[in-house]
């Protein structure tokens, strides 16, 4: 009883309806290989939760771990890149 509140209680802050019945089973979060940093961690400029709080006392299933992975990398280099944010080291220097 204790672990639905608490995952009817981040469910309520992403604005979704509230079924108790819902709550009292373990629930599966499955989210695309394409999901953002965002969709995943949570925030945005509405912040909300993401997937990986949705899963709380649930099973959060990440199918093609390596392709979230590297989609949320790309993403992050993408904006560092387009906000000029971005230094990458000189390897080659010699000491």
């Amino acid at each position: 009883e204790e672990e639905a509140l608490e995952v009817a209680a981040i469910h309520s802050v992403k604005g979704e309806k509230l079924h108790a019945e819902r709550f009292l089973t373990r629930h599966l979060r499955s989210p695309h290989h394409t999901s953002s940093a965002v969709a995943l961690t949570g925030g945005g400029s509405n912040p909300v939760p993401g997937e990986i709080s949705l899963a709380h006392n649930g099973i959060l299933f990440l199918d093609e771990l390596v392709l979230i992975l590297t989609m949320i990398i790309y993403q992050q280099w993408s904006n560092a890149i387009y906000n000029g944010d971005l230094a990458l080291p000189n390897t080659t220097k010699q000491h």
